[in-house]
C-alpha cells in the first residue's frame, strides 16, 4: 500500500491513458471523430485528476499541521520542564536575592521568547528559518 500510496501521480496517470484509449477504441458514435472521443475522454481524466490531486494535497497538508501541531506540543512541554528545573536550581542555588531575581527575569524573558517561537511553529516559519540559517551552514 505505500509503494501505491508513493507512486500514486504515476498509477493515476497510467490509469488515465488507460482510460483514454479504452473509451477512444469502444465508443464511435457515427460521424464523430476518434479524435474528437479522446479529447474529451481526455478532458474528463484532466478534470478528475485534478481534483483526485488536490484532495490527496488538502491531506497532506492536514497530516503535516497535526504533526506539526503535535511536535509543537512536545517541544514546549520538554522546554518549559527544563527551564522549571533551571528555575528552580536558581531558587535554590542563588547567592543573593538581587542576583537571583534578575536570573530569574532573565529566565522568565527567555520562557516567553521560547513560549512564541514554539506557538509559532509552521511550514512558513520554517521556510523562513531555513532561508535564514541555510546559506549559513552552506559557507562552511
Amino acid at each position: 500500500m505505500k509503494f501505491f500510496l508513493r507512486h500514486l501521480e504515476l498509477f493515476l496517470t497510467a490509469a488515465g491513458l488507460l482510460v483514454i484509449f479504452s473509451v477512444t477504441a469502444l465508443v464511435h458514435p457515427s460521424g464523430t471523430s476518434p479524435w474528437t472521443v479522446a479529447a474529451v475522454t481526455a478532458i474528463a481524466v484532466g478534470v478528475i485528476h485534478g481534483v483526485l490531486f488536490w484532495l490527496v494535497r488538502q491531506r497532506q497538508r492536514q497530516v503535516r499541521q497535526a504533526a506539526l501541531a503535535e511536535a509543537q506540543r512536545m517541544l514546549r512541554d520538554v522546554v518549559i520542564n527544563q527551564l522549571a528545573v533551571i528555575r528552580l536550581g536558581l531558587d535554590l542555588h542563588g547567592t543573593s536575592l538581587n542576583t537571583n531575581r534578575t536570573a530569574i527575569a532573565r529566565l522568565d524573558e527567555a520562557v516567553a521568547a521560547i513560549n512564541l517561537a514554539l506557538h509559532d511553529v509552521s511550514e512558513e516559519s520554517l521556510a523562513r528559518w531555513r532561508a535564514k540559517y541555510e546559506p549559513a551552514t552552506l559557507q562552511r
